[in-house]
């Protein structure tokens, strides 16, 4: 049969952390505070304790240099303007799950890189001082907890029915101090409640803690498998009455404690000053509080588990019970993990001897260039004014004795300096220290690169940054135990939804719905510019396979080539991409394909937009022959109205010739009938007149009848087309016809011509 073991009693629990805690702060106090103060020292360039008096006593701050020399690189990887560094991703319980799932890890990524990094905590501040740290002190530490920020007020309900009380002890959000009952005169109960209304709230924190506070066991290989990991800080009496401790216990175990502010490594942060706690009222009084994760067999049954425990005062007095946890709040930073060990090395490790050897040579060179210029001086003593010889003014007079030359007086030792293999001793240290820590990209010189093969410039800039990428790397250690413990705090430990900005509108985010299990990944910014090559010819290809393809098929969808486009963005800084890019909705679909037509039917259509085609062509022709057909038209009849025109004015101008003719024709008879009747004394015959002024007639009819014969002869007018009857010919002006003009001859008393006159006819 087993043997049976009986559960730890609180004497027995006492025990053994009173072990645990002794053996881990001598590991502490023996072995890591040393060389964690010394590191501290050589990274804030103190004196290293070997300077003589009147010599030089330059230091060098190699280590400072170095540390931060790789620290923007590292918080530009861990801490970029854009994009989540911690990314969840889903494990969902079933394929049903999967779309909840996905949609969770999502949320749970933009809620702790936008709001628990951001907004409630100082991210960067905290993250910053763990990587500093651990590049100078082998271990740099982030603890994050849960922090109550629940608030109440008091109120007071009367004359409450039942439904009201029930109403009021249901609610999660109330807690009834005070309940009253009474009967009112018609019988019915009444209550008289006074209650507090919480407003229930909290936060996931965490900090930077100091190295010295932090006891591990000399046995831990990693943070789960240390027998031992406590941290070990101060707290006011009332700090502990917040925290639930009974002030009984705070009076009876508590007490002033120097365990931690008067600690080597707190001494050397702080540049050698003591810390004496003086508090000026007993509230005030710093008390020694440990908060521990042991390996405790409680119940008996031969199997350890993992608890979290709370100690008090130097006695490391237990307070309440050992509590069952699933793991130890801390996230661990070293720049160079050393197998089994948690602790390993730091940058400050691999160049504090580089720095005190450099210092130790520059001194020499110093010393030396100091006797070089300044040469030791010997005199006789008594024989000059000593006063006058050790001052330092130009120009100065020096008094010696009657009877001695100046050479006899005074002497100078001159020293020639050589410090040229110093000088190349320096560059040789220089070049192990590079050969320890890596070419650090500001020592790259920019002029030899110009000259340099693009292969071989990439190659150089790759060896400046394999030492950073290799510490980031590692430090995704500690950032990834950050990210699984902000998770499993938000998921168990939220009281209520939350109202939060994400991507910059604000939304309704309940940590309780997402799965603590979900797996953790960190994401760096190592090789951006790498990155953004290969992600832009991966769009190009996406773009190509959509276009080839479709959106519907198989290989890329619309929403993998947009997850292209926001990363490109964020790589470049851009972090609210929703700006220039929508989010698909969850269940889009590209629209369905038209199904494939009849080739029967196509060839239908091919031949009936053929003859449709043929039609449309045949009517463009005839609408052009129309065209064309009636400018030739409009040509003709401008040309007929312009032959009318010239005949109408060749008419006119022959009518008008006609009686110009007439009128001289019937002048000159009447000039000749005067002329006679002059000569002859008589008058001539009218008839005579008239046949002549007939003939003429005759003569003028015969021309105008020619003309019209000559008219008739003209092309007629061309038909109408179309139906259309031709535009109406304007109608020629009338000719107007006149008849013989009639002249009267008057005579005088002697027979001559007095008077002519010309009368037209009616």
């Amino acid at each position: 049969m087993p043997e049976k073991r009986e559960r730890m009693t609180r004497e027995k629990i006492q025990d053994v952390l009173y072990q645990h805690i002794t053996d881990a702060t001598t590991y502490l106090e023996a072995e890591l505070s040393p060389d964690r103060v010394q590191a501290t020292k050589y990274y804030r360039g103190d004196k290293f304790g070997n300077e003589e008096t009147g010599r030089s006593q330059v230091i060098l701050t190699d280590s400072r240099d170095t540390i931060l020399a790789m620290l923007p690189s590292l918080i530009r990887i861990f801490l970029p303007t854009s994009g989540h560094i911690i990314e969840y991703r889903a494990r969902p319980k079933s394929l049903d799950a999967i779309e909840q799932a996905v949609a969770g890890a999502s949320q749970a990524t933009e809620t702790v890189n936008e709001v628990v990094l951001d907004q409630d905590n100082n991210g960067f501040l905290e993250i910053h001082g763990a990587f500093k740290d651990g590049l100078a002190r082998k271990l740099g530490t982030l603890k994050y907890w849960w922090e109550d920020g629940s608030t109440y007020k008091d109120y007071t309900a009367n004359n409450c029915d039942v439904l009201q009380l029930e109403a009021l002890l249901n609610d999660p959000d109330v807690e009834v101090t005070k309940q009253t009952e009474r009967a009112d005169p018609t019988g019915l109960r009444r209550y008289d409640v006074e209650y507090k209304h919480w407003r229930r709230e909290g936060f996931a924190r965490f900090v930077c803690t100091p190295p010295e506070e932090i006891l591990i066991s000399r046995d831990a290989r990693t943070r789960e498998m240390a027998s031992f990991i406590g941290h070990r800080t101060e707290k006011t009496k009332s700090e502990l009455l917040a925290m639930g401790v009974p002030e009984k216990e705070i009076d009876e175990w508590g007490g002033p404690s120097t365990e931690v502010m008067q600690s080597l490594e707190e001494i050397a942060r702080r540049g050698g000053i003591s810390h004496v706690d003086k508090a000026a009222a007993p509230s005030e009084v710093k008390n020694l509080w440990i908060e521990g994760y042991p390996y405790l067999d409680l119940d008996g049954d031969g199997i350890s588990e993992l608890c979290r425990v709370r100690l008090l005062g130097a006695d490391f007095h237990l307070i309440g019970d050992p509590e069952p946890v699933d793991e130890r709040p801390f996230a661990f930073f070293c720049p160079d993990w050393e197998p089994h060990v948690l602790i390993g090395q730091s940058v400050s490790d691999r160049t504090m001897d580089i720095q005190l050897m450099k210092s130790s040579i520059l001194r020499a060179i110093a010393d030396g260039t100091a006797d070089s210029i300044f040469p030791t001086t010997y005199y006789m003593e008594g024989a000059v004014d000593r006063q006058a010889l050790e001052s330092t003014a130009m120009g100065k007079q020096v008094a010696i004795r009657d009877g001695l030359q100046p050479a006899q007086a005074v002497q100078e030792m001159r020293h020639e300096f050589d410090g040229t293999a110093a000088l190349a001793l320096l560059n040789y240290l220089d070049a192990v220290k590079q050969q320890r820590i890596g070419p650090l990209p500001a020592t790259l010189d920019p002029d030899s690169l110009q000259s340099t093969p693009e292969i071989g410039v990439k190659a150089a800039v790759q060896a400046a940054s394999e030492q950073v990428e290799l510490i980031a790397r590692n430090f995704m250690v500690g950032m990834k135990q950050l990210g699984k413990g902000l998770l499993k705090l938000l998921v168990e430990n939220q009281p209520r939804a939350r109202i939060v900005r994400l991507r910059g509108q604000y939304v309704e985010v309940d940590p309780r719905a997402w799965d603590a299990d979900m797996d953790v990944s960190v994401n760096v910014a190592i090789g951006t510019q790498e990155k953004l090559g290969v992600l832009a010819a991966n769009a190009l290809k996406q773009e190509q396979m959509l276009q080839a393809l479709g959106p519907a098929n198989p290989a890329v969808s619309v929403g993998q080539l947009l997850n292209s486009y926001r990363t490109m963005l964020e790589l470049q800084g851009i972090p609210d991409t929703g700006k220039y890019w929508n989010q698909l909705p969850p269940n889009w679909q590209p629209p369905p394909q038209p199904p494939s037509p009849d080739p029967n039917l196509l060839l239908a259509q091919a031949e009936m937009t053929k003859a449709q085609a043929k039609l449309q062509k045949d009517q463009a022709d005839f609408q052009i022959a129309q065209v064309s057909a009636a400018q030739e038209m409009a040509n003709l009849r401008a040309q007929l109205m312009s032959k009318e025109a010239e005949l109408t004015l060749k008419r006119e101008e022959m009518h008008l010739t006609d009686e110009r003719e007439r009128d001289k024709a019937e002048a000159d008879v009447a000039v000749r009938i005067a002329v006679a009747n002059a000569q002859f004394g008589s008058s001539l015959q009218i008839a005579q007149i008239d046949a002549d002024v007939e003939a003429q007639k005759r003569e003028l009819e015969r021309d105008r009848m020619a003309t019209n014969a000559v008219l008739a002869l003209q092309p007629k007018e061309p038909k109408p087309m179309n139906g259309n009857p031709p535009p109406p010919k304007p109608a020629p002006a009338p000719i107007k016809r006149k008849g013989p003009k009639v002249t009267t001859v008057t005579h005088d008393a002697q027979g001559r011509i007095a008077k002519l006159t010309t009368q037209e006819p009616d």
